[in-house]
């Protein structure tokens, strides 16, 4: 089966051959089009080596900066910054208005590590952002803002300002932002855990995120993107020494990719079988197959970035019935129905907790892989909050119910601070704050 974008191109391609007949503009724009299909589809050479053709030969000056600001960002993505720095000052010269392209030199300026003229680019960035206000550009510089952080190590103010993005990407449903902030999140959480690889709670919170990306890439049929992302959560439960789920993550990512025959892919997810086989028939140990694994992760998340997902979040319609927040020993700490028939019918209540508290065992050692479960009819979304967990009851699992499941998980981290033990501290100013998240996350748009 053939991807969107390889059939776009087969089109493109096509109509160059077939029509004789069309402008020289026309012809320029369909080949400029092809070369951002070829670097979508991670053809750097071939996008590089047709832009550059075109360059030469006479173009307008406004499909001159579309190219010059592609060829930017292909040899951004190859580390050649100086060559990206030399066409993006090219192409100031010539002016440029767009924050998108002070984004493009702010990042060959972090990559040549001149952090003063990467700050400069923001500060130009900012004037433009308070005389347009608009959403783009408000991202742009915030990204920005977020990547210089993290090139010198600011950690938590870069992933603040990536969670920023990720909201008003959400709001107006730019797939290409969301897909983007949660991958650059999961970059940052691995360094996080990296540097406390005994905390329970980032271990959960990186699967969390993952988790959630995966049902994004799901949803949204972005084929490359999700197996990618299952081959990131099999290393990450590698890494737990659990092998059954990092096995069943990389079969449903084979046969992805033997469907839309991604040979490089299948080669990808075969090696990962191979390996997810020797530790679990003693060939090798989880201990080899460790080292230098959190590096590898982070790559594959790194390379998640070069993927350009296009068009506007495809929502799901799903029915949400409740969430409930169930303590150890399964006592239920927190419910809130949006169905009255739950609310009306303890026993289904009762059902759901027992089925949820078989599983608290594995909660509270911390595999926060587990996503959800089925009961009945009904999703059961999982998020531990410490040794806690949080069960949001819906008709289907989906990016958006994951998405929000896990920022009522956040939301109610910063209200209880580190102490677990909510029951012992049950009380209506609680009760009542936890109705208003609930009310913010799940109800308000």
């Amino acid at each position: 089966m053939q991807s969107k974008l390889s059939l776009s191109l087969d089109y493109y391609e096509e109509s160059l051959k077939l029509d004789k007949k069309l402008r020289l503009e026309l012809n320029y724009k369909i080949q400029i089009s092809i070369g951002k299909i070829y670097l979508r589809l991670g053809e750097l050479e071939k996008s590089v080596e047709l832009f550059t053709e075109l360059l030469q030969n006479h173009t307008t000056t406004e499909d001159k900066k579309t190219i010059l600001s592609y060829l930017a960002i292909i040899y951004n993505i190859r580390g050649e910054y100086s060559k990206a720095k030399q066409l993006m000052e090219q192409l100031y010269d010539a002016g440029s208005p767009f924050v998108g392209y002070d984004f493009i030199l702010h990042q060959s300026y972090l990559g040549l590590n001149m952090l003063d003229e990467a700050e400069k680019v923001e500060n130009i960035a900012q004037i433009k952002v308070e005389n347009t206000k608009i959403p783009t550009n408000v991202k742009y510089l915030k990204r920005m803002i977020a990547e210089r952080n993290y090139h010198i190590g600011n950690l938590f103010v870069a992933k603040q300002k990536f969670e920023e993005i990720l909201d008003i990407s959400i709001n107006d449903k730019q797939l290409n932002w969301i897909f983007k902030s949660y991958s650059e999140i999961i970059k940052i959480q691995l360094d996080l855990f990296q540097l406390q690889p005994s905390n329970q709670t980032l271990k959960n919170e990186l699967f969390s995120l993952i988790n959630t990306l995966q049902q994004l890439t799901d949803d949204q049929g972005m084929i490359v993107a999700s197996i990618e992302t299952s081959l990131i959560g099999a290393d990450l439960l590698i890494s737990e020494n659990l092998l059954e789920d990092a096995e069943i993550r990389t079969n449903k990512a084979l046969q992805l990719a033997k469907e839309y025959d991604y040979s490089n892919l299948i080669e990808k997810t075969l090696t990962k079988l191979d390996i997810i086989k020797q530790i679990k028939y003693g060939k090798t140990g989880t201990k080899e197959q460790n080292e230098g694994i959190f590096s590898r992760i982070k790559q594959a998340a790194t390379n998640l970035l070069r993927i350009q997902p296009t068009g506007n979040l495809k929502e799901q319609q799903v029915d949400v019935h409740g969430i409930i927040i169930i303590g150890e020993g399964g006592i239920n700490i927190f419910d809130y129905y949006f169905d009255t028939k739950l609310s009306s019918e303890p026993s289904l209540i009762s059902g759901l907790i027992s089925a949820v508290s078989s599983f608290m065992g594995e909660i509270s050692r911390g595999n926060g892989y587990l996503k959800s479960i089925g009961h009945d009819d009904m999703n059961l979304i999982l998020e531990p909050i410490g040794e806690l967990l949080l069960v949001c009851i819906a008709s289907d699992e989906t990016f958006d119910l994951r998405d929000k499941t896990r920022r009522f998980a956040d939301k109610m981290k910063t209200l209880i601070g580190k102490e677990n033990d909510v029951s012992a501290r049950i009380s209506n100013e609680l009760i009542n704050n936890l109705n208003n998240i609930t009310e913010q996350v799940y109800i308000t748009k």
